[in-house]
């Protein structure tokens, strides 16, 4: 009996490693000839965002973005509805967003700072895409948010900090679809050596795009 459950063990490590083994592709890194965006994931604490170029965003694949045309960088972030609205969420809103499915929000924030001065304190690796990495990328983040039957996004209220608006989103929030969860899933569509299942926190995802990404700032 012992002997069954030591080969179970060994056979879910496996698994389990293997299943964080980071996929190959071809859009990732960039080739000679590959135009190359630069975009950042920034860490927030519990939660991450990702920023990208505004003037490098296709409109056709994210029109959304136009609603902050005027920056020079946009943040966008994921995650459930109420804890993402309030700074000072109780204790219950904690436990449901993570237990209980509830409805999602998309986060975005336009500024015209560079990165590293709009966010001076927390920690920011950049990624440089190909192209057509980064416009996977765009549709991605496109895809998040939801449209009624007439194509229209949902304004939902004044967003976080700085300019920026929370729009109801697509999916459901709950354990494991979390915000750093999503932020994986961008990355991994555009082509970056990322394992979504592997990501939970925002330390774990920060892990894997610290080993290809260029570290702007890690403060711990």
């Amino acid at each position: 009996m012992y002997k069954k459950i030591i080969k179970i063990i060994s056979i879910l490590v496996m698994l389990i490693l293997s299943g964080c083994t980071a996929p190959k592709t071809n859009l990732f890194p960039p080739g000679e000839n590959d135009k190359i965006v630069s975009v950042y994931l920034i860490n927030h604490g519990r939660h991450t965002g990702l920023i990208v170029p505004v003037k490098s965003i296709p409109t056709n694949i994210w029109p959304e973005a136009e609603d902050f045309g005027h920056h020079q960088y946009i943040e966008a972030g994921w995650g459930d509805e109420d804890f993402f609205k309030d700074p000072n969420h109780s204790f219950w809103v904690t436990v449901k967003a993570v237990l209980l499915p509830t409805d999602s929000t998309i986060h975005i924030v336009g500024f015209n700072k560079p990165v590293k001065e709009y966010f001076p304190e927390i920690n920011i690796t950049k990624i440089d895409l190909s192209e057509k990495g980064f416009n996977n990328l765009c549709k991605f983040v496109s895809d998040t948010y939801f449209h009624d039957k007439n194509n229209k996004t949902h304004f939902i209220a004044p967003g976080r900090y700085g300019n920026s608006k929370f729009y109801k989103a697509n999916g459901k929030y709950y354990f494991p679809e979390m915000c750093n969860l999503w932020a994986a899933r961008a990355l991994e569509v555009a082509g970056c050596p990322v394992t979504p299942t592997c990501v939970i926190t925002s330390k774990e995802i920060m892990s894997q795009v610290n080993e290809f990404g260029t570290i702007i700032r890690k403060n711990d």
